[in-house]
Parts: structure tokens; C-alpha cells; sequence
């Protein structure tokens, strides 16, 4: 194990953190390229499973529509199978998610 430097500690817990595009960005779910779209969140998914299986356990989101969401989702439901994830949830501004409708403050 590597030896802190200048007071510092080592963080034995493995990070990922997700930043992504937003819905409007990518293809939508009823367009031509609605395969794409089933891909990224397909690939996404398998990623994050990956990770938790290659010892992964904390999971950081910025809570934007879209990829961080999904993303978050993802780890949520992946908590079942790898019970030591933790998700993170930083909230970029004091009024984030204020402005959601019922259905997407759920998601946040």
C-alpha cells in the first residue's frame, strides 16, 4: 500500500464519477437512430456493472438529466447484486431539480 505524503490519507475506495449529455443532445427514443440511443444506455449499464465487478463501490452523479441519471439509476438497481455500492449525489446548485415535474423529481 502506498505510504500517504504531506499528512495525506489513502483512499482505498475506487471512484467513478459520470458526467454525460443531456437527453436533447441524443438521439430520442422515437427517432431514427432510437437503436443508438438503446446502445449508449446499454453500454453505459455494462460499464458500471463492470466497474462494480472489478472492485468499483463508490459512485459519484452531478444529478443532470440524462447520462447522470441514468447513470445513477443504473448503480441504484445494480445495488441489489453488489450490496457495498454507495451513490453519490452532488448537487450542482442549491435550487437543482426544483423546476422538475413530479415524474423527473423521482429520478432525482
Amino acid at each position: 500500500m502506498e505510504e500517504p505524503k504531506n499528512g495525506g490519507c489513502v483512499c482505498e475506495k475506487k471512484t467513478v464519477c459520470f458526467s454525460g449529455h443531456r437527453p436533447e443532445k441524443l438521439p430520442g427514443p422515437n427517432s431514427e437512430d432510437a437503436q443508438l440511443l438503446m446502445m449508449v444506455k446499454s453500454l453505459l449499464y455494462y460499464q458500471i456493472r463492470r466497474s462494480a465487478e472489478e472492485g468499483y463501490t463508490r459512485f459519484i452523479t452531478g444529478l443532470a438529466r440524462g447520462v447522470d441519471l441514468w447513470a445513477a439509476g443504473y448503480v441504484l438497481e445494480l445495488k441489489r447484486d453488489f450490496s457495498g455500492l454507495q451513490l453519490i449525489c452532488v448537487k450542482p446548485t442549491e435550487n437543482h431539480g426544483k423546476k422538475l415535474s413530479r415524474r423527473g423529481s423521482v429520478l432525482v
